[in-house]
Formats: structure tokens, sequence, C-alpha cells
């Protein structure tokens, strides 16, 4: 891959040109192997330029970069943010970035103490975040690389953009800073999905902490505002199925299930449910068999179901929402 620039000057020749069309003066060009290449008057590479730009006005054919246009003019006093002593730093450098180091070292003892504020007051938002992290959520901490350094992760791969909408702004209200990108690369005959990853050690050990005891969860779910209906929305988004249809007799037939594997998880989401109001059934399905873990399933009655979707108000898997 051809990327622009030339080591050395292998039987090429320094081209004069007529004219030159800045005020920094004559360019240093030259033809190798009929390409004509230039000097940069600040590092010294020389870097390929077009036929067509030796004759355009402009500072074609001075500097490389745009960093070397900004050290050719000068640098920036200023000092480290550290240790405090006093550096130059190029002009673009020091109008990019709000605090500049002398060196690695201090940029590393900087960073290692560093970090992200998180707000972990209740709040609606937080009850909606744990009930996405307990269903199609993934929260944990990972080690990763050569050094072997660890990662605290949160993550969301779904297939509606929504959701991931929703998740991501849930995370930004709580001082978090996620990223939402779209996922093409996935195995044959199946959806691209929609990512959303945060990074914070604080978040990821209080989660460990709450989730530990559903006891605890529940007490901190009550001083949340809707705190209830909030969870059970993130958990619904992730493990919720909704399907109308016909029955066998003809009429029609409207299910509403919310499936885990945890039973203490699903004995939590079936008393938050029975607090709200709605008539609930739990059932088992028995899988150990096959080598699978039980899943349980809760069952909203058909006669909650409007109701249901009125109070919780999910983003996806409601069908009232595109009616409004």
């Amino acid at each position: 891959m051809h990327t622009g620039f030339c080591k050395e000057i292998r039987g090429g020749e320094k081209v004069k040109l007529k004219f030159d069309p800045s005020e920094l003066g004559e360019r240093e060009i030259y033809r190798i192997g009929g390409k004509y290449y230039f000097r940069c008057k600040n590092c010294g590479k020389l870097k390929y330029i077009r036929p067509a730009d030796l004759k355009r006005e402009g500072n074609r054919g001075y500097f490389c970069s745009k960093n070397c246009w900004y050290e050719y003019f000068g640098r920036v006093e200023t000092t480290c943010a550290y240790c405090g002593k006093k550096i130059t730093v190029p002009k673009n450098k020091f109008l990019k970035w709000r605090t500049h180091y002398c060196s690695t070292e201090c940029y590393n003892k900087a960073r290692s103490g560093l970090k992200v504020p998180v707000n972990l007051e209740p709040s609606s938002e937080l009850a909606y975040i744990l009930g996405v992290c307990l269903g199609d959520g993934c929260v944990g901490s990972y080690v990763k690389g050569k050094e072997k350094k660890c990662s605290y992760e949160i993550k969301l791969a779904v297939e509606h953009r929504e959701f991931a909408e929703s998740f991501k702004e849930a995370l930004e209200s709580i001082g978090l800073h996620p990223s939402m990108f779209l996922r093409t690369s996935v195995r044959p005959n199946e959806k691209p999905l929609w990512w959303v990853e945060a990074y914070s050690k604080i978040f990821v050990e209080w989660y460990k902490d709450i989730t530990s005891d559903f006891s605890k969860l529940e007490e901190f779910l009550r001083k949340c505002p809707r705190g209830f209906e909030e969870f059970v929305r993130g958990f619904y988004e992730s493990e919720g199925y909704y399907y109308e249809g016909l029955n066998k007799y003809g009429g029609r037939q409207r299910n509403l299930h919310i499936y885990n594997t945890n039973k203490g998880l699903v004995d939590l989401v079936a008393k938050i449910l029975k607090e709200l109001g709605f008539r609930i059934t739990v059932r088992v399905d028995r899988r150990e068999h096959l080598g699978w873990k039980d899943k349980y399933r809760i069952r909203v009655l058909a006669k909650d179901i409007v109701k249901f979707f009125a109070l919780i108000k999910p983003v996806i898997k409601n069908p009232y929402k595109k009616r409004k």
C-alpha cells in the first residue's frame, strides 16, 4: 500500500519551479520514477504530491501534515498537569486538549487514579438499567491483553435500535459515557446487532454487590421513583414475549410472557407485578433431562395486558405504541 512517503532519494532529480504559490519560500520538489515528492519544511520527510498541486495556490508542498504546520509556526508554553514542570507543546495540541503532560510516565500516573463519576443514587433510570442488565445485558470484569489488565464492562447487544438507544440514554443520565454501534459481522442467517458499551469499575462493583442479594435489590427499587415500573420495563424489554393470534377455537388469543432461568429473580419480578396489581401465573419448564437449566415463565393474564402496557410503557414488544 502506497502511504505517500518516500524514505530515500534514489536516482531522483531536484525540480526547479518557475514560481512558488506561497510566501513560505521555495519548495524542495523531487522527481523520482515519474512521480513528484516534496520535502516537509518541519520534519524533512519526503511525501508524494500530485502534479496538478504543483501549480495550485495555497500551501501545498510545504508540510506533510497538520501537526508539522503548527510545529513550524511555534509552540505554546504550559505546565505538566501532574508534576508542574514547564513544557512547550504544539499550538494545535494546546488548543485541542485541556491537560498536557511532560512524559508518558506522568500521563500514566495521572490516569491511574482517574475515576468516572457515576451517580448511583436511587433513580428511575438506574432501576431501568438494573432490569436490562439482569436480562439481556452483561456486566462483569474481564482480564484482557498481554499485560492482563482488568476491564470493567457494561454491554448490551440487541436487534432493536429503539431498545439500544433507550439503554444508552439511561447510562448517560447516571454519568457514564456509552458508545453505540451496529455490528454486522455476525454468523450466517443472523441479524445485525446494535451494541451499547460502557466502562466503569465503580458501577460494576456496585452492581455485583446489589444483585448478590435480591432482598437488597428490592429495598433499593422501593427508594427509586417509579422503581418497580422501570425495573419491570427493562426486564420485559430483555426477557419478555408478546404474541397475538387465534386459539384452537378460532377466537382471539393474546399472550404476554416473561422468561428467565434464575428462580430467585423470577420470584422477585412476580412479587413486584403482584404489588403493581397484575394477575399472573408462574410455571416452570423442566429441561434438566436435556442438560439445560429449568426455565421459569411468568404469564400476565389477558385481562391485564392492556393495563400492563399502559403502566409499564415498553419501547419495544408493545402493540399499542404503533397505534398512538
